[in-house]
């Protein structure tokens, strides 16, 4: 794809409207999509890209689209991220590891180590009450370029500070 039209794909996200993790599940999101999406902080600081739905073209679309209840793309990468679960959510480890740790108490931590508290509950507490988002609804076959372009070139110029790629940096 020309770097023309994946800049015009970054700018429909930056012009997407923002929406809070606290209001999830958010019902403006297809149950079935493939898309991209930005993570802010309260402050609305750039933290994090992310794609869903590579494998969604359009007869896996339809085909999904068939069962009752089916969730497949954004809405279900999103809705993990809401989960505050750190099973198999990269992103959800780098917030945990990022911002929840450090502001564990020491009866937290001890809790946590004794197996009486876990961490999902209060990660899950972090991205609701800290955290929103913007998407964008894509073809399958742009999402992973888009995220990689992203990674390495931001949103208006901010790039995501938990996975930008800096050529002198690397990545996380």
């Amino acid at each position: 794809m020309r770097d023309s039209q994946i800049e015009e794909y970054a700018s429909k996200l930056t012009l997407a409207p923002k929406f809070r993790f606290s209001e999830w599940p958010n019902t403006s999101i297809p149950r079935i999509a493939p898309g991209v999406y930005a993570v802010y902080d309260e402050n609305d600081k750039f933290l994090y890209v992310g794609m869903a739905g590579a494998n969604l073209d359009n007869s896996r679309i339809e085909e999904l689209s068939k069962i009752p209840g089916r969730q497949s793309g954004l809405f279900d990468r999103l809705s993990f991220h809401a989960s505050g679960s750190r099973s198999g959510d990269r992103f959800n480890i780098y917030i945990c590891d990022l911002f929840v740790l450090k502001n564990l108490t020491e009866t937290q931590i001890d809790a946590i180590s004794n197996q009486t508290l876990s961490l999902d509950p209060i990660i899950k507490e972090f991205i609701r009450t800290k955290l929103c988002y913007r998407y964008l609804v894509t073809e399958n076959t742009v999402v992973r370029e888009l995220e990689d372009y992203i990674q390495r070139n931001g949103l208006r110029g901010e790039l995501p500070s938990i996975n930008g790629k800096n050529s002198q940096e690397g990545t996380l």
